[in-house]
């Protein structure tokens, strides 16, 4: 796969225990088999960059190209493009449930056959098909029904190290109940204050090593509960 243009340096990604089966997989395509790797995660996790750093054994090689089907439409294009797809292409289907919304349920068939009639192929091999899908498209979902093998499904843990955002929804709630108690009892605030010093630090580090560069909000959130702590604790000295 070749740079058309140079891009922009990415941070350093972390490498976790789904990309070791994703590297497996890979590796495969590389040694001449045609494979599919879909990955399974909830939002934030780095589902993209994984996939992208997965390309990188493809890129070192060489010969390798990416198609991403967009236009007109994702469907129309990866129907109508699929049967032109040649050896060393990479099938790029980032948002895999995309590519079969809309469509009636034949149609859906259609293009799930045609990519395991891709797979099959030893006329284009190796290809190399990848994607990405929500918890919300896991096994009852008609996606996940026609794309069939659970062997294709990667799955990627939680970028939060498997605390529930449920869990970290109360510890904001805690936070913001300490603060307003500050008002009266100053050790409450600056406790809060710290807290979410914290959790915000936190969330930059699980943006990080998920690859995730959207994190300006979480570096506004902790520059207040810095700045916050900071004045708190003054407050407290000087009274």
């Amino acid at each position: 796969m070749e740079q058309a243009r140079e891009l922009p340096v990415l941070p350093p990604y972390v490498r976790r225990a789904h990309d070791e089966r994703l590297a497996t997989i890979v590796g495969r395509a590389v040694d001449g088999a045609s494979v599919m790797a879909i990955l399974l995660a909830g939002s934030s996790t780095g589902k993209t960059r994984a996939l992208w750093e997965a390309l990188a054994p493809l890129r070192l090689c060489g010969g390798w190209r990416v198609w991403h089907p967009r236009y007109p439409t994702r469907q129309q294009e990866l129907r109508d493009g699929l049967a032109c797809v040649g050896p060393r292409t990479v099938v790029w289907l980032n948002e895999t449930q995309r590519y079969f919304e809309g469509q009636t349920a034949e149609e859906q068939e259609r293009t799930a056959n045609a990519l395991r009639e891709l797979l099959a192929s030893p006329r284009v091999a190796p290809v190399l098909i990848l994607g990405s899908l929500w918890h919300t498209h896991d096994p009852g979902s008609a996606t996940r029904a026609l794309l069939g093998d659970d062997e294709v499904i990667v799955r990627v843990p939680a970028a939060s190290g498997g605390i529930s955002r449920k869990v970290l929804g109360l510890l904001q709630i805690a936070a913001t109940v300490g603060l307003i108690w500050g008002i009266w009892f100053p050790p409450f605030a600056i406790a809060a204050a710290i807290g979410l010093v914290l959790y915000f630090g936190g969330a930059i580090v699980a943006h990080i090593r998920s690859g995730d560069r959207n994190m300006l909000g979480a570096v506004v959130f902790l520059a207040f509960s810095i700045a916050t702590s900071v004045v708190l604790v003054l407050n407290v000295l000087v009274a």
